[in-house]
């Protein structure tokens, strides 16, 4: 008797289970949702503000600053010569070209309602929030093209626990307006034959265009690639409307291209190098190892023997490849295919891993959606929430340094970091250690000499700056001795800080905090989330003019 009932209590905690599990495919699920949505509001709102401007992030204010100045980014705010990297400026006019604009106007515009105070926090958020609109509407985007609600799920999991896209999405830069600009080309396009959708992808197109042209030259690479082939199949809805759209997008963004120079192309790495760079970059990032066990899974399931594979892939009228590209898994094949070609243009250029992050949500949704497949294959699909804790696993299993990294961020979140900007803004203004506050930090009066991150320091103090990658000399050398002199860890040019020693009484000030060659990393892999107090060979060092 004792043994029946036992049985049967065991009987009904396996069917209670059983059925929790399954209410995940009703709108319950969506309470997992919000959670999901809710711990990413957390990870990229709080404390924006703990760590100063790194060096494009000032590059961003700076030029906001001088569009609210002048209506245009310009290299030259009537004091100072800004540019990383010399003859990237217009010699009449010193229009900054040869980056996306759209953040420096969206900069300029959070600049305006924060009174031309480059308050970290405030400046970051305009950015955060258009990032977190996007990464709501991609799920959405997805989740109308008929991917399954558990596909979904993994998806914003992926971007949840991701810290890379953490360290992209908040900053003044341009990587934060990309998920939704990225979502909307792509939806709009697979609905490019209902009238409204034509308007909305030219704008979406335009808008991306300026916010990243190098991602909008390698989409739309994509996007007629896979028309192409849609062509070939005898899938011609899409022609005529995707041909007059592009002639709009052309007329809005061919003088931008002529005039901001656009056109030219930064020499790259060897193209193999590059590419395979890239492949480990999203390896590191997406956990594409999930991926690859989940396809093996797959075809191993569903093509047992390869020949057969090859036999319906060729011999059969293209019957594989016009399955992939039906309507019904149009998205899939639009995907993949934007993913590949991508990364592929990407390639020819010079490798940086933030230049494939429009990529990275792409290839979270095909890691999701791929395994979600192999659990169909699998006949598993009303135990498709078991594979979780799996999924989970392979994750952690396959990006070791996953959990130290979530942990460390979640750290740096709620902790005061100190690093180089703090130490010098804090030692010029005689503040104390701690956050660089916006409103107390300006020194209009001073001059200041300095060869890296100036771009960061006019945002905090607003001085006037000495640069030495600035082309123009008189802007190195003037007849006015700098206030202050500032050589930072990896300066090429001691030579141009000795110029200034040999003239003027300097008292040499060594300060507690250490020289970084960045103020942070945008790199996961090199991130450091907390303050660095072990550097006994390069303490930051500054040069304070005593009359």
């Amino acid at each position: 008797m004792a043994s029946d009932i036992k049985s049967h209590f065991i009987q009904n905690s396996i069917n209670s289970f059983y059925e929790l599990i399954q209410s995940m495919n009703k709108p319950s699920f969506y309470f997992f949702i919000v959670i999901l949505i809710t711990v990413l509001a957390y990870g990229l709102f709080t404390n924006l503000g703990n760590t100063a401007f790194w060096e494009d992030e000032g590059e961003t204010v700076q030029l906001g600053k001088t569009i609210l100045k002048y209506g245009y980014p310009s290299a030259f705010d009537g004091r100072s010569l800004f540019i990383q990297e010399p003859g990237h400026y217009h010699t009449t006019n010193y229009a900054r070209y040869g980056n996306p604009l759209l953040q420096f106007y969206w900069a300029a515009l959070a600049l305006k309602l924060n009174h031309g105070i480059a308050d970290t926090g405030a400046l970051r958020a305009p950015f955060v929030i258009v990032a977190f609109i996007g990464i709501i509407f991609s799920a959405i985007v997805y989740r109308r093209l008929n991917f399954s609600r558990f596909t979904v799920f993994l998806y914003l999991f992926l971007i949840t626990t991701s810290v890379q896209f953490y360290l992209y999405f908040r900053q003044v830069r341009h990587y934060a307006l990309q998920p939704l600009l990225v979502s909307g080309i792509i939806i709009t396009y697979l609905f490019l034959h209902r009238p409204k959708a034509k308007l909305f992808f030219i704008l979406f197109s335009v808008l991306m265009y300026l916010a990243h042209y190098p991602g909008f030259f390698s989409i739309y690479t994509g996007l007629t690639i896979h028309l192409i082939i849609s062509l070939i199949l005898k899938q011609t809805h899409r022609l005529r409307p995707f041909v007059i759209s592009g002639f709009f997008v052309a007329i809005f963004t061919l003088p931008i291209f002529i005039y901001f120079h656009h056109y030219e192309q930064v020499p790259g790495d060897s193209f193999i190098n590059n590419l395979i760079a890239y492949f480990y970059d999203y390896n590191y990032h997406s956990y594409t190892k999930i991926l690859v066990f989940a396809a093996t899974i797959i075809l191993l399931k569903k093509y047992r023997k390869v020949k057969l594979f090859f036999s319906q892939l060729i011999n059969r009228n293209f019957q594989l490849i016009n399955r992939f590209w039906s309507a019904k898994n149009s998205s899939i094949s639009l995907l993949t295919t934007l993913i590949i070609i991508y990364t592929l243009i990407l390639s020819t250029g010079r490798h940086n891993a933030r230049y494939v992050s429009d990529m990275y949500p792409l290839v979270f949704l095909l890691v999701a959606y791929i395994w979600d497949q192999m659990i169909n294959q699998l006949k598993l699909e009303k135990w498709r929430w078991f594979s979780l804790p799996v999924f989970i696993w392979l994750m952690f299993l396959s990006h070791p340094r996953l959990l130290s990294q979530i942990k460390g961020f979640y750290q740096e979140l709620n902790s005061i970091y100190l690093g180089p900007i703090e130490g010098i803004v804090n030692t010029i203004t005689n503040s104390p250690p701690g956050p660089i506050d916006a409103y107390q930090s300006r020194r209009p009066d001073l001059l200041i000499a300095t060869g890296f991150e100036e771009h960061v320091l006019y945002a905090y103090l607003d001085s006037q700056f000495l640069n030495v990658r600035a082309e123009d000399e008189t802007y190195k050398y003037g007849n006015r001795l700098p206030d202050w002199l500032i050589p930072r860890l990896g300066e090429e040019h001691p030579e141009y800080f000795q110029y200034f020693l040999d003239r003027g009484k300097y008292q040499k000030i060594v300060t507690d905090y250490c020289d970084l060659r960045y103020q942070q990393t945008y790199l996961v892999r090199t991130h450091q989330f907390k303050t660095v107090t072990d550097c006994p060979d390069s303490p930051l060092t500054l040069y304070k003019l005593l009359d």
